[in-house]
C-alpha cells in the first residue's frame, strides 16, 4: 500500500490532492468435509460416529459442500482530492472526489459444462478431476478492468457559537473484489453503489458535546454465498442482493464534574434486505428457497444503547464502566428465530504507574448475564411456520462472554 498527498492552505480553505497505489495478491483454497457425531441426552462429550451401512469412514463428502478457490491479484490506482472551504465565518463546505482504476486478474473454479451451465461442487471435487458429465475441472481465467469512483460533500452552518446544523452526502461506486470469486459460479460484476446521507444538529458548551443525526444508507449488488443445509447435506447458493437502512443516532459526551466523563449513545435503525432471493436443489430433489426481501437483517439489532461513565481518581488512576444494550435480533434470515434484547457490561481500573509501566484490571460481564447471540448455524431455510414446531432442540451458535477478570501490564521502553 502506498499513498502520497500534497496539501495547500489558503486564507479560508485547505486543498489536498493525493494518489493511492494498493496491490493485493492471494492464493486461497478452502476444503470441506462432513462428519457425524453423537449428541447424548446426558450432555456428555460428543463422539465421532458413522453408520457402516452408509459410509466407509467418519469423514465423507470431501469438497462437496461450499469448498472455495481463487488465485490472482488486484491492483488499485487512484487519484483523489478534497477541498475544505470556509465560505463565511458561519458556513463551511467540504467536498471531494476519488477516481480509481481497478485491475483484477487470476483464476477460480467456476466451470461451465458443454450446455453452458455451471458445474457445482460434488464429492471428491478437486482441480484436475472430472464431473459426472465428463466436464474437466480446470481453473477458469479471470480478467477484469473497472473504473470505480466516489464523491462526498458536507455542509455545516453555525447558528450560534455553540449550536449548528450539519449534513453530508457520500456516493460510492465500486466492483467486487477477488474474494468474491471463490464459489462455483461467478459473482454479479455489475456496479455496487452505496449512497449515504445524514443530517442533524450539534450543540457544544464547556461541559457537553451533543450530536443528533438522521441517516439513510443503501448498498446494491452485494455478492454473497449462503451455505444452505437440508438434513445432513450442505450446499452453497450464491446470490446478489440489496440492503438499506434508516437510522437516528444521538451521541452525548459530558464532563459534569472534574475528572468525571460520561458518554451516552442511542441508535435506532431499521436495516432491511431488498431483492434477497435464491434457491438451490439438493440431491434428494428438495428445493431450498430463500425470499427475505423486506426482512430485518439478521444479527443486527434495531436499538443500540451505550452508557460509559469513567472517573479519574488521580492523574494516574482511572476507573471506568461500560453498559451496552443490544435490542431484539433475528438469528436467521427468515426471522424465524430471534434473541431478546440483552445487556453486555464491562468495567475496569487503569493505573499509569510511571512513564514506562501501566497496569490494568478489566471485568467482563460483571452482571453475569447468560444466553445466546448472533445466528444459529444451519437455520437459513427455517421459516416462521417451521419454527412453531421446534422446541427443546439442540442447536449451535455463539454465546455471551462469561464473567471474566483480566489483568494486564504494559511496559514501554
Amino acid at each position: 500500500m502506498f499513498t502520497s498527498e500534497l496539501s495547500k492552505k489558503f486564507n479560508t480553505s485547505t486543498l489536498r490532492i493525493g494518489v493511492n497505489e494498493w496491490y493485493y495478491k492471494a492464493d486461497y483454497t478452502s476444503n470441506t468435509t462432513m462428519y457425524d457425531q453423537t449428541v447424548a441426552a446426558d450432555g456428555s462429550y460428543p463422539q465421532l460416529a458413522y453408520n457402516a451401512n452408509l459410509r466407509d469412514y467418519y469423514y465423507y463428502d470431501f469438497n462437496r459442500n461450499a469448498s472455495e478457490y481463487y488465485k490472482g491479484h488486484e491492483n488499485k490506482l487512484a487519484l483523489y482530492f478534497t477541498h475544505d472551504w470556509d465560505i463565511t465565518p458561519k458556513l463551511n463546505f467540504l467536498y471531494g472526489a476519488r477516481l480509481e482504476w481497478k485491475s483484477l486478474k487470476g483464476e477460480n473454479a467456476a466451470i461451465k459444462n458443454a450446455a453452458g451451465n455451471y458445474v457445482g461442487r460434488f464429492t471428491n471435487y478437486f482441480l484436475g478431476t472430472s464431473a459426472n458429465d465428463g466436464t474437466k475441472i480446470t481453473p477458469a481465467k479471470l480478467d477484469y478492468d473497472w473504473l470505480n469512483y466516489d464523491f462526498t460533500a458536507a455542509l455545516t452552518y453555525k447558528v450560534t457559537d455553540q449550536f449548528g446544523l450539519t449534513g453530508d452526502f457520500t456516493y460510492i461506486a465500486q466492483r467486487p473484489g477477488l474474494d468474491n470469486f471463490c464459489s462455483a459460479t461467478l459473482p454479479n460484476t455489475n456496479k455496487i453503489s452505496v449512497p449515504l446521507g445524514r443530517g442533524g444538529i450539534y450543540y457544544n458548551n464547556s461541559w457537553m458535546s451533543l450530536t443528533s443525526l438522521f441517516s439513510y444508507i443503501s448498498k446494491t449488488n452485494n455478492n454473497s454465498t449462503l451455505n444452505l443445509q437440508h438434513g445432513s447435506e450442505i450446499m452453497a447458493a450464491p446470490l446478489t442482493y440489496d440492503i438499506q437502512t434508516i437510522g437516528w443516532t444521538t451521541d452525548v459526551m459530558t464532563h459534569p464534574l472534574k475528572g468525571l466523563d460520561v458518554h451516552f449513545l442511542f441508535t435506532y435503525q431499521k436495516p432491511t434486505y431488498k431483492k434477497y432471493e435464491t434457491s438451490i436443489t439438493f440431491s434428494d430433489g428438495y428445493v431450498g428457497t430463500i425470499n427475505a426481501t423486506g426482512n430485518i437483517v439478521a444479527e443486527i439489532p434495531q436499538i443500540l444503547i451505550e452508557f460509559d461513565p469513567s472517573y479519574m481518581i488521580t492523574d494516574a488512576l482511572k476507573i471506568w464502566t461500560s453498559f451496552r444494550y443490544f435490542g431484539k435480533t433475528y438469528a436467521n434470515i427468515n426471522e424465524a428465530y430471534y434473541f431478546n434484547g440483552h445487556w453486555e457490561t464491562f468495567g475496569g481500573l487503569n493505573w499509569q504507574v510511571n512513564k514506562k509501566l501501566s497496569l490494568g484490571c478489566t471485568v467482563v460481564n460483571f452482571l453475569n448475564q447468560t444466553g445466546a447471540k448472533g445466528s444459529i448455524a444451519g437455520a437459513e431455510l427455517i421459516t416462521k411456520d417451521d419454527a412453531k414446531d421446534i422446541k427443546n432442540t439442540l442447536m449451535t451458535g455463539s454465546y455471551l462472554r462469561p464473567f471474566t477478570v483480566e489483568f494486564t501490564a504494559g511496559l514501554t521502553f
